[in-house]
């Protein structure tokens, strides 16, 4: 592994900050789940994009096809992820959606298991049972309804989703650039989504000013700002402590959230999220 520079500390909490503005922004979005991570990923692509030709004029790091193939393989994973976490919005509460889709820390440990057979310690099975009891405790709640729980499962995909995608990473990110890296995921990655929009009839037209403004933000800043502080990082520290950092997503986003609309978590959600996040520490220490 290589050694961290000295200025990693400040990288991974900006990081941090910056994908806790996700959820709250995109919930008061109203436009399609595959529009906003399409919009979202295609300015990505476009900010990004003068930094790789600059890569491939100077022959600094040509784009090769274990790359391509592997990168390719990322996108899949990571436009998944964003058409069922932002759909889950749609369904529940912004603090269920965010701690039930950052459970990847242990969606991380199980593949581990089940692609790189490693032995699956005591503790794991105790850490996967907590998080099971935290999410049983979110989805039993007094003001659960089919359609809250509905948008759980949907976060729970994406946060699977989100553990294919981070171990993907890791594996690109040992030999390849940040920026080729993600310069080509989130172009293929509006390709996909693209393309998921065209099987959907997904409208681009009719949406005002300010929704394209609020996209715009999210791909500078929970993206560029938050997703890449990531990705970064995978080069120098494992996936799963990786995804560790990402806990603090809920909270901010609880935090932030409740600034833009006042929203205060229910006993059930307070109590569910402290197990899952328990469990999750679990899983990685």
């Amino acid at each position: 592994m290589n050694n961290k520079p000295f200025y990693s500390p400040i990288v991974l909490i900006g990081g941090m900050i910056a994908i806790s503005f996700a959820a709250p922004i995109t919930n008061i979005i109203n436009a399609s789940p595959i529009f906003i991570a399409l919009i979202r990923l295609f300015f990505s692509f476009l900010l990004l994009s003068p930094f790789l030709l600059n890569n491939i004029f100077r022959k600094k790091e040509l784009p090769d096809r274990k790359l391509i193939k592997y990168t390719l393989l990322s996108s899949i994973f990571l436009s998944l992820h964003f058409i069922f976490w932002i759909s889950s919005l749609k369904y529940t509460s912004v603090t269920s959606s965010v701690v039930l889709v950052t459970t990847n820390p242990l969606f991380v440990s199980i593949f581990s298991f089940v692609f790189l057979r490693e032995v699956v310690k005591k503790k794991l099975k105790i850490a996967i049972f907590i998080v099971l009891l935290g999410g049983i405790i979110i989805s039993s709640g007094d003001n659960i309804t089919r359609i809250k729980l509905y948008g759980n499962i949907l976060a729970l995909l994406g946060a699977v989703m989100a553990s294919l995608y981070i171990i993907t990473g890791r594996k690109i990110r040992q030999e390849y650039s940040l920026v080729s890296y993600t310069t080509i995921l989130y172009l293929f990655s509006t390709i996909i989504l693209l393309c998921a929009a065209a099987v959907f009839d997904v409208p681009f037209s009719g949406y005002s000013f300010r929704t394209y403004l609020l996209i715009i933000f999210l791909a500078i800043v929970p993206q560029l700002m938050g997703h890449n502080a990531f990705n970064w990082a995978l080069k120098y520290i494992s996936p799963t402590l990786v995804a560790m950092l990402i806990l603090f997503e809920p909270i901010g986003a609880t935090i932030i959230n409740y600034f833009f609309s006042g929203y205060i978590p229910d006993a059930n959600e307070l109590i569910g999220s402290v197990f899952i996040l328990i469990g999750i520490i679990l899983s990685i220490m």
